[in-house]
């Protein structure tokens, strides 16, 4: 919602449809080399930053999403929110065919899941 809102398309769109077909992850990645470099006390730090940052942009990302579906409604933009039961029970041997070819993915996709 809010490329949709920032990008203007809002303006000119009469349908807004949230499938949710992809989900571009935030990452926070340091180098091996640096981090080997940071003290104990610094590699908490940098831990608790990140996890603390991580929590902020969590909540300063919903409050964006809101704010840009009601610029979207109250521009007269219908939204549209499709049921995804049918898409998942057709996938279903896909996800559980690339289980079983990467199983240490499992995990992973499980927590996927959960949040």
């Amino acid at each position: 919602p809010p490329s949709f809102v920032s990008s203007n398309h809002y303006e000119v769109s009469k349908y807004y449809t949230i499938d949710e077909h992809s989900a571009v992850p935030d990452v926070l990645l340091i180098s091996t080399k640096y981090w080997e470099k940071l003290s104990e006390q610094e590699r908490q730090w940098v831990e608790a930053a990140a996890t603390e940052s991580s929590q902020a942009q969590k909540e300063y990302w919903r409050a964006s999403v809101e704010a840009s579906m009601k610029t979207a409604k109250e521009a007269g933009v219908e939204v549209i929110i499709p049921e995804k039961s049918l898409f998942a029970e057709k996938s279903k041997s896909v996800l559980e065919d690339f289980k079983k070819e990467y199983p240490e993915m499992t995990p992973l996709i499980n927590q996927i899941k959960a949040e």
